[in-house]
């Protein structure tokens, strides 16, 4: 079911209408599904190696809800932005309702749950961790630069589990310059 759901997403009235708005020819989207084993976090999240905001290369955004599935900017998450010395400023505090729960049986799934109602989802440990996995991703993966002479970004998805930090992926920031001026 949930296969199939993702499947039919792309063409939904509001996906369409959304690339409508966006794109030459919105028909032209091909839907997939990536199937990968789940990690029971704690917490999960997105770091971008630059300030989301203003691109700033010298300070990266870090966006975090409890339990896995994520955090997108802008959203309920908590959002962080983080100095290259470390130094941190809250920029939101999470205000989501609930959190998802993996459901390890033999159905699998997950469950919304209460969130915890915590002031903050980052310890400063943990913090500290992603500040280290910041600094060796601009070792390991030095920016590639766009076609207009601008470095791009990283953009990491990474969860806690009884406070280790867990990278899942990395990728470039695909940026639509025409999206950002509407």
């Amino acid at each position: 079911q949930g296969i199939k759901e993702v499947w039919e997403s792309v063409f939904s009235k509001r996906s369409y209408g959304w690339r409508q708005s966006i794109m030459d020819k919105p028909e032209h989207v091909y839907a997939s599904v990536l199937l990968m084993k789940s990690v029971p976090n704690d917490k999960s999240g997105v770091l971008v190696t630059s300030n989301i905001e203003t691109g700033n290369l010298d300070q990266f955004t870090v966006a975090c809800s409890e339990g896995p599935g994520g955090a997108v900017s802008g959203e309920s998450s908590e959002q962080i932005l983080i100095n290259r010395d470390g130094f941190y400023q809250f920029v939101q505090q999470a205000k989501a309702a609930y959190r998802t729960l993996l459901k390890f049986d033999e159905k699998g799934g997950s469950v919304q749950t209460p969130s915890s109602g915590r002031s903050r989802i980052l310890e400063d440990a943990e913090i500290a961790q992603i500040v280290e996995l910041e600094k060796a991703l601009k070792t390991a993966y030095p920016n590639n630069i766009d076609d207009i002479g601008r470095p791009i970004p990283w953009d990491v998805e990474f969860g806690f589990l009884d406070g280790k930090l867990m990278l899942f992926q990395i990728r470039q920031i695909n940026e639509n310059r025409a999206l950002k001026s509407l």
